[in-house]
């Protein structure tokens, strides 16, 4: 693929993740309106009783949730537009997905969840690093999304393998937070999609768009009750990308 065509492409993805993000901004800013008017109600009644003021803590505390997931949007779309203009390069897979995990270390540990890269170290393909990147932070995010929505909090896990063939590279994540209703297998990779309290809905949008541009593969399995997994298949040569 040109590196013009690469452009071209993050321009259209830009424009559907902002569509996304509107979409998305709309909803949090009504939620968000809606219980300003609830707490308003609350407060309107004079002194609080105990009860009161737990209820009015239960509204700030969702209206702060709604303006993370805002700003998490906002940051979302800001790392995308920052990654146009990059260039083809070898990627080194085991290095960008122990990158993503660390991102997000913080937020790991204070879940309660462990988190392990098992596989072949020296497996490569080529790309935009930073796309990838991105791809691997929205599975670890959606992840970590879908454990804060279950009360359990004892051996969260999510397994992340790297494994090399002969003409492929495979990334596979596997967690173990419950997976998605069987109704919303289908709708699961649509901007706009979530079942997830404070997500944005791109998650697993993003991740699509980065691995087809990638000429990849990306195959999801639920198992609704136990966990969910992202199978990404990625060529490793430039000489088996026709298009590049």
């Amino acid at each position: 693929m040109a590196e013009k065509d690469i452009r071209d492409y993050h321009l259209l993805l830009a424009q559907e993740i902002t569509q996304g993000l509107r979409h998305s901004m709309r909803a949090e800013l009504e939620t968000l309106r809606l219980l300003l008017f609830a707490l308003e109600r609350v407060n309107a009644k004079g002194d609080l009783t105990q009860r009161q003021q737990h209820e009015s803590q239960e509204i700030i505390d969702t209206m702060m949730a709604s303006l993370r997931s805002l700003g998490e949007s906002v940051d979302e779309t800001e790392r995308f537009y920052r990654s146009y203009g990059d260039s083809i390069s070898k990627i080194d897979l085991y290095n960008i997905v122990s990158s993503a995990v660390n991102d997000y270390s913080k937020r790991l540990a204070d879940q309660d969840v462990s988190i392990k890269i098992t596989g072949d170290k020296e497996a490569s393909t080529l790309g935009s690093p930073d796309q990838l990147r991105i791809a691997f932070q929205n599975i670890i995010l959606n992840s970590l999304q879908a454990y804060k929505a279950i009360a359990r909090r004892s051996r969260r896990k999510i397994d992340i393998s790297i494994y090399s063939e002969k003409s492929d590279v495979s990334i596979v994540f596997s967690d173990n937070a419950g997976g998605i209703p069987k109704e919303h297998e289908n709708t699961s990779l649509e901007v706009g999609y979530t079942t997830k309290k404070g997500s944005t809905g791109l998650g697993l949008a993003v991740v699509r768009h980065v691995i087809e541009q990638h000429q990849g593969q990306l195959i999801l399995e639920n198992r609704y009750g136990d966990g969910f997994t992202v199978r990404i298949r990625l060529p490793r040569r430039i000489s088996e990308r026709s298009d590049v």
